[in-house]
């Protein structure tokens, strides 16, 4: 079951909590890496700043290809922040 975040910082958490677990995959796109954790099985996509069209071309070019390797049960969405480019939050 892979959670999956669109954030302005990285799913440092989920993928901290899921670290040592092959059974979970953590799925991250954000501004900036803001740690260095990796989990066994994780993705963390540095975007910089991104507008829309940038967000929707990494999610359907990256996202797809990686549940049809998984084919998982289940998913979590987890949305932290907006990843809007004029975010007052970002980068």
């Amino acid at each position: 079951m892979p959670p999956a975040t669109l954030a302005v910082s990285t799913a440092g958490s989920s993928r901290s909590i899921f670290a040592d677990d092959p059974s979970v995959h953590t799925f991250s796109v954000h501004s900036r890496n803001w740690d260095a954790a990796r989990g066994i099985e994780s993705t963390a996509i540095e975007l910089g700043v991104v507008d829309d069209a940038r967000m929707l071309e990494t999610l359907t070019s990256r996202l797809p290809p990686l549940l049809d390797r998984l084919n998982p049960a289940l998913a979590f969405y987890l949305a932290g922040c907006d990843v809007a480019a004029d975010d007052a939050l970002g980068d």
